[in-house]
């Protein structure tokens, strides 16, 4: 299955020839978005949508608040159109909000909207990477200030914080191996959050040698974790390398 990214991936004119040739191969996507050009669609690339899971779309806020985390002024208005252009035309729609002490008192509108569009919004913590860090978001305790709102039927939990305990890799572990990340020149990132660790161009492997180098390369992340590498569900074969490192900011509220 594929996860269409970016960058902004609405913002290439052959993205629709691109979900073509994924479908034609007869394999699975959908596709990750800001949604700011989303209401331009055209109607080859609608047409090429409606034969994917759906477009994910990130909602970090009720209006003004999206557009400050955001730094885009006027981007919810254009993500309502975006999104309505979809709804219409019967393409699933995905909701994605980054909680932080700045945007988490606006859940209960977003849960709202995902109820307006028939769909779930997946509610998840800030990681401490990349934006995140570079404005020292704080961390909130989201359990406390949210926990009546996660089983609200339109919300999908992805906050960490609401384990008391450090959860079983098998739930919650690093990604390598299940999934990889390739950017639009073919490099190879063993890590969908980390830029800085990076193999060779996809096309110099074959389906055997990439097995094995991402093979080698979560072996080697779960041996630096000493929690994880004597873990159950790795003793037959390594099922993946250890406690993702980037919620490592998380470890202190769940032991």
């Amino acid at each position: 299955m594929f996860e269409i990214t970016g960058g902004e991936p609405f913002s290439r004119p052959d993205l629709y020839q691109i979900l073509n040739i994924i479908n034609d191969l007869g394999l699975h996507f959908y596709v990750v978005t800001n949604g700011y050009f989303l209401s331009n669609s055209s109607s080859q690339l609608i047409k090429a949508l409606k034969k994917g899971l759906g477009v994910a779309i990130s909602l970090d806020g009720i209006g003004e608040t999206h557009d400050k985390v955001r730094r885009k002024k006027g981007l919810y208005d254009r993500i309502l159109k975006g999104i309505d252009v979809l709804f219409n035309e019967g393409i699933k729609i995905f909701l994605i909000s980054t909680l932080n002490e700045k945007n988490s008192n606006d859940v209960e509108g977003l849960l709202e909207l995902a109820q307006k569009y028939q769909t779930t919004i997946h509610l998840r913590p800030a990681i401490m990477t990349g934006a995140a860090l570079a404005n020292n978001l704080k961390f909130t305790d989201l359990k406390v200030k949210l926990g009546h709102l996660l089983k609200h039927p339109n919300a999908k939990n992805g906050l960490l914080s609401t384990k008391k305990s450090i959860p079983k890799s098998k739930y919650y572990g690093c990604g390598l191996r299940k999934r990889i990340s390739v950017d639009s020149f073919g490099t190879l990132y063993p890590c969908v959050m980390d830029r800085n660790r990076y193999l060779k161009d996809i096309r110099n492997y074959s389906q055997e040698s990439l097995i094995d180098s991402l093979g080698r390369e979560t072996k080697r992340f779960l041996d630096m974790n000493n929690n994880c590498k004597n873990c159950e569900y790795n003793k037959k074969e390594i099922r993946c390398g250890g406690f993702c490192r980037f919620s490592n900011s998380f470890k202190k509220e769940l032991v």
